[in-house]
């Protein structure tokens, strides 16, 4: 199967394919990739807010 490895595309098939799965496991906390996901989009509306733009 192919499947390009853009970061967004990635995550989003990671999502689909292992959504309640694991994703970071610290000693203290562990993220699923739903959770991840969460997180990452979180962020992006966040710096998006901020003025930051693609190739910033």
């Amino acid at each position: 199967m192919h499947v390009p490895l853009i970061l967004t595309e990635f995550l989003d098939r990671a999502v689909t394919l292992y959504g309640d799965k694991p994703a970071i496991i610290d000693d203290e906390w562990t993220l699923t990739y739903q959770e991840m996901n969460a997180r990452v989009n979180q962020l992006s509306r966040g710096l998006e807010s901020l003025g930051v733009k693609k190739g910033d």
